[in-house]
């Protein structure tokens, strides 16, 4: 799911095309990426193409976020990748937070 900050940021890296369709909004989330073969358009051998343009979910990945009394991060324990690369501390969630707050704002 996309954001307008999503389809901005990514249109704005130089990564054009026809990379996504309207979908029933749901929030703030108003578009879909297309896939390719069941992927995201910008994958390309296992890796993203549009890396630093991004969409807010592919940030937050493999975490998801659920506003309840404040905000609660949970895991998805099926990310091959979970016990690998650095460690996510705090200050990298509050970022994440602070950069979904920017990026929700800004699509209303």
């Amino acid at each position: 799911m996309l954001t307008d900050h999503d389809v901005k940021r990514i249109v704005g890296s130089g990564a054009g095309g026809d990379f996504y369709d309207q979908a029933e909004p749901n929030g703030p989330y108003k578009y879909q990426m297309k896939l390719v073969g069941g992927h995201c358009v910008f994958l390309l051998n296992d890796r993203c193409t549009i890396y630093e343009a991004r969409p807010l979910v592919c940030r937050f990945y493999p975490f998801t976020m659920i506003e309840q009394e404040g905000y609660i991060f949970q895991v998805d324990y099926a990310c091959a990748g979970l016990g690998s690369g650095r460690v996510v501390t705090k200050k990298d969630l509050v970022k994440l937070l602070e950069e979904a707050k920017n990026s929700l704002s800004d699509s209303n």
